[in-house]
């Protein structure tokens, strides 16, 4: 049987929001209360837990916006065993392109998935920025964050001085 989630409505005024990561890979077995995805609205960013249990088939892609309702995962229930989950409902490990980025800590990604997100929202290819982690060995939303904001500075010139004439009577 198939069960889907929704996009919740986390805070009042946000009718969509972005759904950041998986944090479980298409097949995987979860189950009720356990943390899937991470969401973020206008004032925060949140976990997505599963309301049942069941095995996961993402409908959304990281990094897109979806409305508050819209359908962004499948569950499917029935007769899983831990061993043939994967084989049982058709699905596969992603391989490839499809394979999910490097999780917080692994080596081989030089920036977090939300600092990758942010640069890709700007414009800007994080792969030719010339940035340093502050903190780690990992570029993060605070470090892209700096970077834009000394390049902001840096583009706006010298500040103008007030001149010291008074008003004119």
């Amino acid at each position: 049987m198939s069960h889907y989630i929704l996009a919740p409505q986390i805070n009042v005024n946000d009718e969509e929001m972005v759904l950041i990561e998986w944090l479980k890979p298409a097949g995987a077995r979860v189950r009720a209360g356990e943390a899937i995805a991470v969401i973020e609205t206008t004032k925060s960013t949140a976990d997505l837990e599963a309301d049942r249990e069941g095995v996961l088939t993402p409908l959304v892609d990281p990094g897109a916006t979806v409305r508050v309702g819209e359908r962004i995962a499948k569950l499917e229930s029935g007769a899983m065993e831990e061993s043939g989950a994967l084989q049982e409902y058709g699905a596969s490990a992603p391989t490839g392109a499809d394979a999910p980025s490097p999780r917080p800590g692994e080596p081989g990604e030089a920036w977090t998935r939300r600092a990758q997100i942010l640069a890709q929202r700007r414009g800007l290819d994080i792969e030719t920025l010339q940035l340093e982690p502050e903190d780690g060995d990992r570029v993060t939303v605070a470090d892209l964050e700096r970077y834009l904001a000394g390049s902001a500075i840096e583009s706006q010139g010298p500040v103008p001085r007030p001149t010291q004439a008074g008003p004119e009577r």
